[in-house]
């Protein structure tokens, strides 16, 4: 019987990853290095890889956590008034939290995770959250969704995950719960198997968790 919902975070709730990719092409052209879209997504989304990995991979003299630092204050700016949710989020969200306990599994990190779901307003429905500050393995290692269900109070096989990419589903996979995959423009070619695949968060109601 299923007893919680765990999702994931960036480009599954909020319209996030591109405002991140567009900060850090910013803050990397004032260190001299060139960043294209299709790079950052696949680097740091289809390979989810981040600023320490790309420094390291391109053999930049650069320091990640200043970047990092220089990224996140600029999306902090670009995002004061708001962040962009997916058509449904809301409520899909506010449904769902009605009928089970629900928590996010993000592979951001703490002060990333928070700041959303505080500019979002989805804040209020979630029990539990995990950014990848808390695990020991981001995705798709199951860690962070073994971690939400713990959080929760239940099993894993009592869970559904929720996430937008073949990482995010290969970890629900691992950690034992059914999997429904909502892809992007971007992960829409992603090759993975989820108990469920939908077009748009619209489709996530209480009765559709209850059949799987």
């Amino acid at each position: 019987m299923i007893k919680a919902v765990i999702f994931d975070m960036d480009d599954l709730l909020v319209k996030s990853e591109q405002v991140v990719c567009d900060a850090y092409r910013e803050v990397l052209g004032k260190h001299g290095v060139e960043l294209s879209e299709n790079g950052f997504y696949s680097h740091w989304v289809t390979n989810g890889m981040g600023i320490t990995d790309f420094i390291k991979i391109n053999k930049l003299d650069l320091n990640p956590v200043k970047l990092r630092t220089e990224m996140f204050n600029l999306y902090k700016e670009r995002t004061k008034n708001g962040i962009a949710l997916f058509d449904g989020t809301d409520s899909a969200v506010s449904n769902l939290s009605k009928v089970y306990k629900i928590a996010i599994a993000s592979s951001s990190r703490r002060y990333q995770l928070d700041w959303n779901l505080k500019i979002s307003g989805l804040g209020e429905y979630f029990e539990a959250t995990v950014s990848k500050c808390d695990v020991n393995a981001k995705k798709p290692d199951p860690e962070c969704f073994v971690l939400a269900a713990k959080l929760l109070g239940v099993e894993p096989k009592e869970c559904v995950a929720v996430d937008d990419s073949w990482k995010g589903i290969k970890a629900g996979k691992d950690a034992g719960m059914k999997t429904v995959w909502i892809p992007t423009e971007i992960t829409k070619n992603d090759v993975c198997e989820p108990d469920v695949k939908l077009k748009s968060i619209k489709e996530l109601t209480p009765e559709l968790i209850e059949s799987l």
